[in-house]
């Protein structure tokens, strides 16, 4: 089970260096997760999105809206990091990875309904 301070850790240090395309890093990595998964709900399953609990979560994150809003952040990270070196984008993606592999592990454990 992950704990609060290391799914945290790659976010605090970006946002401490205050590099924002690091932090962009980190935060597209549950951006971009939640518009995958809610997508794949209501394909899935469309009529996840009238469930009484759930239903609103899903709209939101399977809308073109926050699909748009997910562009954006795409857009606004390949230019801030247009003029990287290799190192330096393999330094985003690293961020990328291990904050994807957070979420991932808080996902399992979501389904696993573990707290």
């Amino acid at each position: 089970m992950p704990r609060p301070t290391p799914w945290a850790s790659p976010r605090r240090k970006a946002s401490r260096r205050n590099l924002f395309a690091e932090v962009l890093a980190a935060v597209l990595s549950c951006a971009c997760s939640y518009e995958i998964i809610a997508k794949k709900i209501v394909a899935n399953r469309p009529e996840s999105v009238d469930d009484p609990f759930y239903g609103d979560w899903i709209r939101g994150y399977a809308s073109d809206e926050y699909a748009a809003g997910n562009v954006i952040l795409i857009e606004t990270l390949d230019r801030l990091s247009a003029h990287y070196t290799e190192e330096q984008l393999r330094h985003l993606e690293d961020i990328f990875i291990a904050c994807s592999r957070y979420e991932m592990a808080f996902w399992h454990m979501a389904w696993e309904m573990r707290q």
